[in-house]
């Protein structure tokens, strides 16, 4: 219950307006303040980087006049030694694999799922696909696991022994670990 006169709550409303507001600006501008402070040091290194690059180029115009262009290529053709692992290397494409997988599926198997997993390993990035499916029998796996063995974009094809513990109508899985390209 507020005892006040109208009046004088009309004021404290305003007061506690006026405080929030400047609470509110004060948080802003502390915000502003503590980014671009520790944006500053990014801001300094970019510049001196643009200037020094800016820098070379004058060196290397400078130096294409003067040598007739060889020294530059081979300047060019040493960074472009030091930045070569900067490149993209895209995945192996996974629509190429499936069709390899489709073109090479002999006639007693049917695939029923696959499923993608890129993978890290020590030599960079790999797929690999962990394919299942209905085959006829075990000698339709073993022709399907033999067919997708000659084909150069797998590097490793497993198959779980269990893959292999029916005679007919067998579940089997499969998993595929694709070559870099």
């Amino acid at each position: 219950m507020n005892l006040l006169p109208p009046k004088e709550k009309i004021e404290n409303q305003r007061n506690y307006f006026y405080r929030f507001l400047a609470g509110l600006t004060g948080a802003v501008l502390a915000s502003l303040l503590l980014g671009c402070g520790l944006l500053l040091p990014s801001y300094i290194l970019i510049k001196a980087k643009q200037a020094e690059l800016k820098a070379n180029l004058v060196s290397l115009k400078n130096l294409r006049q003067a040598d007739g262009g060889e020294k530059v290529y081979k300047i060019l053709e040493a960074a472009d030694q030091r930045v070569d692992f900067l490149l993209f290397q895209p995945a192996p494409s996974l629509t190429a694999a499936v069709k390899e997988i489709l073109v090479r599926r002999p006639a007693g198997v049917k695939i029923t799922g696959l499923t993608y997993h890129p993978q890290a390993d020590a030599a960079g990035r790999s797929v690999a696909m962990a394919l299942t499916g209905v085959a006829a029998s075990r000698e339709a796996i073993v022709a399907f696991v033999k067919e997708l063995q000659t084909e150069p974009s797998f590097s490793s094809i497993n198959v779980p022994v269990s893959s292999f513990a029916k005679g007919r109508n067998i579940e089997f899985s499969l998993t595929l670990v694709q070559n870099e390209k």
